[in-house]
């Protein structure tokens, strides 16, 4: 089973604020990208040879702030199909990530908010 955490999201109300608060309190670094209309910025937390992963800020898309967890898999339509069986709500369909992959997300059985992540190239 290879479907691990491969980074995480912070979806919130207020991005020069979680930018100003996790670069004080952690040294995080933010670098902003354009993916869609809304910016995104990556989010390094620390050295590369660290253990521990990196992820994502971006404005909440129902103004709810929040954590979510991103996993790498090898399908994202196979894996929507998965979830949704096993009792998952998709809140977000399969979105391209131009240049790197396609992305979509869901609630799990209990309401969590999750995401999956399929590295492609040529997605656009």
């Amino acid at each position: 089973m290879d479907n691990k955490v491969m980074y995480f999201e912070i979806h919130s109300t207020d991005l020069e604020k979680s930018i100003k608060f996790y670069t004080e309190s952690f040294g995080w670094e933010f670098k902003e990208n354009e993916f869609g209309n809304e910016p995104y910025y990556a989010v390094t937390t620390g050295k590369e040879e660290t253990f521990g992963i990196d992820g994502g800020l971006m404005k909440s898309p129902d103004g709810v702030a929040r954590i979510v967890n991103v996993i790498d898999v090898p399908n994202v339509d196979e894996y929507i199909a998965k979830v949704v069986a096993a009792g998952a709500t998709i809140v977000a369909p399969k979105t391209a990530v131009p240049g790197m992959g396609w992305c979509a997300y869901f609630t799990d059985a209990t309401g969590v908010y999750m995401g999956v992540f399929e590295t492609y190239s040529s997605a656009e």
